[in-house]
């Protein structure tokens, strides 16, 4: 492996995310124009002095095809821009689609590096009002399934059918490219394009409902997918465009509140509604699976947060629930 070739080629990678971030629809400023423009143009030129060399690994190989990719894609997506700057919301709609054009060959040549190394770059996730709104709409679908839903079995028969059929959809993608190219098209509009490498959110999702209907209690299931129907949205997109103080893994110290508020509402409203308790020991319960599910989305690295989040939101619930008595 060329060791000089993969150290630029992950520094390139670094300075190409936090510039997706910066241009992010969400956080744009017309001041950000210029220095925008000024860095591509250095990363141009990155990528034209990077050395391809004769690779030994089948790992140098593809890191070469995908840094001539993201030359071609920076290329013609920088081309396309209005060659005069016009600020507003021009500026902000041409640097959007910027975003999105580049974005697949930043999360392939990512993909690339994270086989290499532990340190390669985050997935992006860009803001995506459709992913939003597909997310809140699983997430609450999930909790009045959970609410009302007659049996044990019922809670858990249909995730478990999901769930076979999204792991079977990964082992096929990953055989199989034009499965992946297929799945990608039929999601495209709320798959983040890191997705094309790897597990998909939503596997992650019914994976965590099917253990939510085996293990947990009713209330707890249904708190923990609120939680993460509402309170994950919410977080992203405060953190995208008020997050200034970094927390861990790029995340903010302003979305993670916005996680907890969020998910503490969403919470109470769920149990208010539907269970019956003290309106103290609701509001403990609420609090708990909220700021667990904040801290879980906070801290999740390796695995998926959608995974992640609701299993500890509902452990959150069904400890403090068991503690105040709560049926």
């Amino acid at each position: 492996m060329d060791l000089a070739l993969r150290t630029a080629s992950q520094d390139l990678a670094n300075d190409l995310r936090v510039l997706l971030e910066e241009i992010d629809p969400a956080r744009w400023r017309d001041d950000l124009e210029a220095a925008a423009r000024d860095r591509v143009t250095l990363m141009l030129e990155r990528l034209r002095t990077l050395d391809a060399p004769d690779a030994a690994t089948t790992g140098d190989v593809q890191l070469v095809e995908r840094l001539g990719q993201l030359s071609t894609t920076l290329s013609g997506a920088f081309a396309s821009l209005p060659a005069t700057p016009s600020p507003g919301a021009s500026a902000r709609a041409a640097w959007a689609r910027f975003q999105r054009d580049v974005q697949p060959a930043y999360e392939a040549l990512a993909a690339s590096l994270r086989a290499m190394t532990n340190q390669a770059p985050a997935p992006l996730r860009p803001t995506n009002y459709h992913r939003n709104v597909f997310h809140i709409g699983c997430g609450l679908s999930v909790t009045l399934l959970a609410e009302f839903l007659p049996s044990r079995l019922w809670l858990v028969l249909p995730p478990l059918a999901f769930a076979v059929f999204a792991w079977g959809s990964e082992i096929s993608r990953r055989i199989w490219p034009g499965v992946n190219e297929a799945l990608m098209k039929v999601f495209g509009r709320v798959a983040h394009a890191h997705e094309r490498h790897r597990i998909n959110s939503a596997t992650w999702f019914v994976t965590a409902v099917l253990i939510l209907g085996a293990v947990f209690p009713r209330y707890a299931a249904a708190v923990s997918t609120a939680v993460l129907g509402l309170a994950d949205p919410a977080a992203a997109l405060i953190g995208r465009r008020f997050g200034r103080t970094k927390l861990h893994a790029n995340r903010s110290l302003q979305g993670t509140v916005a996680f907890a508020v969020v998910g503490t509402f969403a919470a109470f409203a769920v149990l208010a509604l539907r269970h019956s308790a003290p309106v103290g020991a609701t509001g403990l319960v609420a609090l708990a699976s909220a700021v667990a599910g904040a801290v879980a989305e906070l801290y999740t690295d390796r695995l998926d947060d959608n995974f992640t989040i609701p299993l500890a939101s509902a452990s959150a619930a069904w400890a403090v629930g068991s503690l105040v008595g709560l049926a």
